[in-house]
């Protein structure tokens, strides 16, 4: 009988994994050429949003290989019922960080989740999470230049 219930326990858990887990996919629009590299982080946290060491997950995708201004980056293993913030940027210099001026004004596109803006600055994490539910699993943002 207790092998029974380990059994059942078990054959349980392998059930309820796979429903927790979710794939995003996030379609970044207005790419204005194709030069460089599309960066983007996933953030899951206000105490982590936009720090470097804070994504939990990122992509690095060929501009090259956008299509009418579209790149599409797809991010396994998320979790159901969860908060995230999408940032992006695209290095179209491919040096690794996203250039600004002098007054600190991104001078590459970049963008956000929920296409939030921020005034005098990025947004907030509020401002740019979407909560990846089983009827939201996709997701779209503008880039900016």
């Amino acid at each position: 009988m207790h092998y029974l219930s380990s059994l059942l326990a078990a054959g349980l858990l392998l059930v309820y994994l796979p429903l927790s887990a979710a794939t995003l996919q996030v379609q970044i629009t207005g790419l204005d050429n194709t030069w460089g590299h599309i960066m983007v982080g996933v953030y899951d946290s206000k105490a982590s949003f936009l720090k470097d060491e804070g994504r939990m997950a990122e992509a690095m995708l060929v501009a090259a290989d956008a299509q009418e201004g579209s790149v599409v980056a797809t991010f396994e293993k998320l979790t159901l019922g969860k908060k995230y913030a999408i940032a992006v940027y695209h290095d179209a210099n491919d040096n690794k960080t996203l250039d600004k001026n002098f007054f600190g004004i991104p001078k590459e596109g970049y963008g956000f989740s929920n296409n939030a803006r921020g005034w005098m600055g990025p947004p907030n994490f509020d401002d740019a999470a979407l909560l990846l539910d089983k009827d939201n699993k996709a997701t779209s943002l503008y880039l900016s230049y």
